[in-house]
C-alpha cells in the first residue's frame, strides 16, 4: 500500500507531461494535410460534374450518351447539388485540421481543437445522410434535363453509407465526451 502511495505522490508532484516532439510534428503534418484535403474535397466533387461529365458514375443511365445539351448553366446547377455534401465534409476537415493544429502546439485537450474534432465527426454523419440524397437529386436533375432520358430518380444507399452513419455517430459521441472533459479541465485550471 505504501508503494502505491509513493507512486501516486510522485505522479502528482511531477509536471504535466505533454505530447512528444515527434507526435507534435506528425500533428502539424496532419494539420496541413487535412486543411489541404478540405479544398480538394470541393474541387474533386465539382470537377466531374461541371467540367468532365464523362467521369460521372452511371452517367449513361441519367444523362444519355450525348452531352451537347449539357450547357454551362446546367453544369453549374449540377455542381451546386454536389457542393452541399462536399462543403460539409470540407467544413469537417477544417475542424479536424484545427484539432491537429492544437495537438501540434501541445494542447490536445484545448476546447477549440476538440470542437473541431466534434465538427469532423458531425460532418461524417451528415455526409453519410446527405451523400445519397445529393446523388438522388443529381440523378433527378440531370435526367429531367436530358433529351435522351426521361426523368429518373436513383437513390442508392449501401452498407458503406450505413457504416458511415454508425461511425459518425460513435465518433461524435466520443468527441463530445472529450469536449466535455476538456471544458471541465479548463474550468479546473482557471479555478486553481
Amino acid at each position: 500500500m505504501k508503494a502505491m502511495d509513493k507512486r501516486h505522490a510522485a505522479a502528482s508532484e511531477s509536471p504535466e507531461q505533454g505530447l512528444t516532439p515527434a507526435m507534435q510534428g506528425w500533428a502539424a503534418v496532419f494539420a496541413v494535410l487535412t486543411r489541404l484535403g478540405a479544398a480538394f474535397v470541393i474541387v474533386f466533387a465539382v470537377l466531374p460534374v461541371a467540367i468532365f461529365p464523362e467521369m460521372l458514375p452511371e452517367r449513361a443511365t441519367y444523362m444519355g450518351e450525348r452531352y451537347d445539351w449539357y450547357a454551362w448553366p446546367l453544369r453549374l446547377g449540377a455542381a451546386a447539388i454536389v457542393l452541399v455534401p462536399s462543403s460539409i465534409m470540407a467544413w469537417g476537415l477544417r475542424g479536424l485540421g484545427r484539432f491537429f493544429g492544437q495537438c501540434a502546439g501541445d494542447h490536445p485537450f484545448a476546447v477549440s481543437g476538440l470542437t473541431g474534432l466534434r465538427n469532423f465527426a458531425l460532418a461524417i454523419w451528415l455526409n453519410a445522410v446527405l451523400g445519397p440524397l445529393a446523388g438522388a437529386g443529381l440523378s433527378a436533375y440531370l435526367s429531367g434535363l436530358s433529351p435522351e432520358v426521361s426523368g429518373q430518380l436513383a437513390l442508392s444507399v449501401g452498407s458503406g453509407d450505413l457504416g458511415a452513419l454508425l461511425l459518425g455517430a460513435s465518433f461524435f459521441f466520443a468527441a463530445q465526451l472529450l469536449h466535455e472533459g476538456g471544458r471541465a479541465h479548463d474550468e479546473l485550471r482557471t479555478i486553481l
